[in-house]
């Protein structure tokens, strides 16, 4: 669904090559879903992380903190509310931002798994109690 390691898809393109596409509906559905848990983590989970997680990254890699300049424009290139999508594209509203849809693609991936789990009724016949 999301892999970022997957060249043909939507988010890799996305990441790697800028331009809006027609994304997925599972892509637009993980978007929709990053974008109601940032509302209820009043902000606090933001799918836009990847440029900060990779400037703390490089700098625990040379054994050191990340510097002011570093981090600021870490920060520059973070922001959910510049995430934009459509049926038509996603498209990032500054440049050099990324996204990461892991917690939301496993998400989408249990539902559809529980929801094919469920068990099916027919008129007439009972639904155990979940």
């Amino acid at each position: 669904m999301a892999r970022l390691t997957r060249p043909d898809g939507g988010l890799f393109r996305r990441n790697r090559d800028g331009f809006p596409d027609a994304p997925s509906p599972a892509l637009i559905e993980m978007l929709e879903t990053a974008a109601r848990m940032y509302g209820v983590t009043s902000r606090a989970f933001n799918v836009t992380i990847p440029p900060l997680s990779l400037a703390m990254d490089a700098a625990a890699r040379r054994r050191c903190g990340v510097d002011d300049a570093e981090l600021a424009a870490a920060r520059a290139r973070v922001g959910q509310r510049t995430l934009r999508f459509d049926a038509r594209g996603v498209a990032f509203e500054r440049p050099g931002m990324e996204a990461t849809l892991n917690l939301p693609a496993r998400r989408l991936t249990d539902d559809r798994v529980a929801a094919s789990n469920a068990p099916s009724s027919t008129p007439g016949t009972p639904t155990p109690d979940p």
